[in-house]
């Protein structure tokens, strides 16, 4: 390995010591939205007692007559119509006698009177049955009212539910843009870090290659040690080129031009100096045989100058 070659080495080796990549890594913000809870609460029924009264009076049914405003009714109507036929019978029934009043005129009276108080308990059974159905109206109808009062309730809780479900979304939905393009932003530092990483990688594995080569002695051992080096850390064989070109060496003809230059010039030093070198393995052929063939260009040049 030439002088020159060695000193090239150990100042390329200084020049691109490897450094730490130095990346801070970004603080992923917080984020303070807190929605409040949607509460639907508790229906509260106006007619819950009238409905509670109604289901009481139909599920425990008694019928009482002095409560019953139709049988009050019926009653003072039938009270009035007995009355009526007891004076009319006991009347008539005088009339025949003289005007006087017998046992057998009021008999017939009474039997009157008793008719029509008959005939209103003949009543009751029916006045029992309207009753009874009205109290199931009243059930119905309380029951009625309060499917009607919820369903109002219900619908306004919905529009609220829906209100409260929309902005819910939205919110969340700019949460999750914030949080995706701060993640974005961090998954970009990752891949930098890694990149920055895998160049300091590169770059060690080409401060070990240049210091190997030291001890190899030629660019073409330095070359193939590259390539296995690249081949295991996965270098592309163009940056494997790269890193040679930066060293002076062409790896597509695998000439050591830096070698090769003060002896292309004719005349001088020994002509065999570039012979021994290469016996000696410090170049290879093609370095070898660009030195020659530039050597003569040289020496037509300067005949023809001549």
């Amino acid at each position: 390995m030439s002088k020159k070659y060695r000193e090239d080495l150990a100042g390329y080796e200084q020049e691109n010591t490897p450094v730490e990549p130095v990346v801070t890594e970004p603080v992923m913000p917080t984020y303070d939205w807190n929605p409040t809870p949607y509460q639907r609460g508790q229906y509260q029924s106006e007619y819950a007692d009238l409905i509670k009264a109604a289901a009481d009076r139909v599920s425990n049914w008694n019928y009482d007559p002095a409560n019953d405003s139709s049988y009050r009714s019926y009653a003072r109507q039938y009270a009035k119509a007995g009355a009526n036929a007891y004076e009319d019978t006991l009347a008539r029934v005088a009339s025949r006698t003289g005007g006087v009043a017998s046992s057998y005129a009021v008999s017939a009276a009474q039997q009157q009177y008793n008719k029509y108080m008959s005939d209103l308990a003949a009543k009751v059974p029916e006045l029992e049955q309207l009753a009874y159905q009205r109290a199931q109206n009243d059930l119905n109808m309380y029951a009625g009212l309060d499917n009607t009062a919820y369903g109002r309730w219900n619908d306004d809780e919905e529009r609220r539910y829906k209100a409260w479900a929309a902005n819910q979304s939205a919110a969340q939905s700019a949460y999750n843009q914030r949080y995706n393009a701060e993640m974005d932003k961090y998954n970009d530092y990752l891949s930098r870090l890694a990149e920055e990483k895998s160049a300091a990688n590169t770059q060690k594995d080409f401060s070990t290659y240049i210091k190997n080569a030291k001890e190899m002695g030629d660019y073409r051992s330095a070359k193939n040690y590259l390539l296995s080096v690249a081949q295991a850390n996965g270098l592309s064989d163009a940056e494997v080129y790269n890193m040679l070109l930066e060293a002076k060496y062409d790896p597509q003809n695998e000439i050591n031009y830096e070698y090769a230059e003060p002896y292309t010039r004719w005349g001088f030093g020994r002509q065999e100096e570039p012979s021994e070198a290469y016996r000696r393995g410090d170049i290879n052929e093609n370095t070898y045989n660009y030195i020659l063939r530039m050597r003569e260009e040289n020496r037509k040049k300067l005949l023809k100058d001549e």
